[in-house]
């Protein structure tokens, strides 16, 4: 939806919000990049919790870079509506959260510790 309305906008971009979509989307790329890496390869050297690197400071880091991305296309679209996709995206990973959150400390013994130490979806607020 945002990826139309950003086409069917026929008011044109501002150099602003190309830099912050730029930005955006950059960002969470790369930390949702950088994750998937890390975790694969901790997985494939048979690591258990990961919560190192990347992960240190905020546990589902992947869900963040991938509402961040969201979050771009809808500054582009140029529309109040765009910002509808990442809103109800944010809603399912809550959900998500909730439910990855019970698995990993019914799974891992030391993911308590992880909790007291790290933010669920960001950093030095939640």
């Amino acid at each position: 939806m945002p990826g139309l309305l950003a086409f069917l906008n026929p008011v044109p971009i501002s150099q602003g919000a190309v830099a912050l979509a730029l930005g955006l989307f950059s960002f969470g790329s790369l930390i949702n990049a950088s994750a998937d890496a890390q975790k694969t390869t901790a997985k494939a050297m048979g690591a258990g919790l990961v919560s190192d690197g990347i992960w240190r400071r905020v546990r589902h880091v992947n869900y963040l870079g991938d509402l961040l991305r969201y979050l771009s296309f809808a500054v582009v679209a140029g529309s109040g509506w765009a910002y509808l996709v990442p809103a109800f995206v944010l809603l399912i990973y809550l959900q998500r959260i909730g439910e990855k959150e019970t698995q990993m400390a019914a799974k891992y013994p030391e993911f308590s510790a992880w909790q007291q130490r790290s933010a669920r979806l960001l950093p030095g607020l939640w």
